[in-house]
């Protein structure tokens, strides 16, 4: 074997150890450490819209499915008249079409409307996490007249 022939081995060993290297890392970082994937965001388990029940709201709500295993309600392009002593409260209910509709012993209240309009958040209690998806309807609820302002059906 001359000696053009060895350097020509050489070389193409070199090449060939290079792109095996090169493969090798394409899913690692410089240091050789596997890429991590990026960490999934909410998941939207069910959505809907705000109807009229005593009085007059529009926008969203959704229940969604946080990454660390709770839920949340989340208003979104939400407006209400007014919100002294209004909560969100969450019903098993498919719908709320009138007040008698709600049973005020079965209502997860998460809480006051915090502003008139805009995208807001409601956190469902760790405790209720894993009855959330047995709540099927959100329900802006007057607490002093003790009716449903506006509902939203989640589906």
């Amino acid at each position: 074997m001359g000696a053009r022939s060895t350097s020509r081995l050489v070389a193409g060993s070199i090449v060939l150890t290079l792109v095996v290297a090169a493969c090798s890392s394409a899913g690692s970082t410089p240091s050789g450490a596997p890429t991590a994937r990026p960490a999934a965001g909410p998941e939207t388990v069910a959505m809907g819209a705000f109807h009229k029940v005593d009085g007059e709201a529009t926008g969203t709500a959704a229940l969604l499915h946080l990454t660390d295993g709770s839920y949340e309600v989340s208003f979104e392009n939400f407006s209400v008249a007014a919100i002294e002593h209004l909560d969100v409260i969450f019903v098993s209910n498919a719908d709320v079409t009138k007040t008698t509709d709600v049973d005020p012993t079965a209502i997860l209240d998460l809480g006051p409307v915090k502003a008139r309009t805009g995208m807001q958040e409601f956190p469902v209690p760790s405790a209720m996490s894993a009855n959330a998806m047995g709540y099927h309807t959100v329900v802006l609820w007057d607490t002093i007249m003790k009716h449903a302002i506006a509902a939203a059906p989640l589906k």
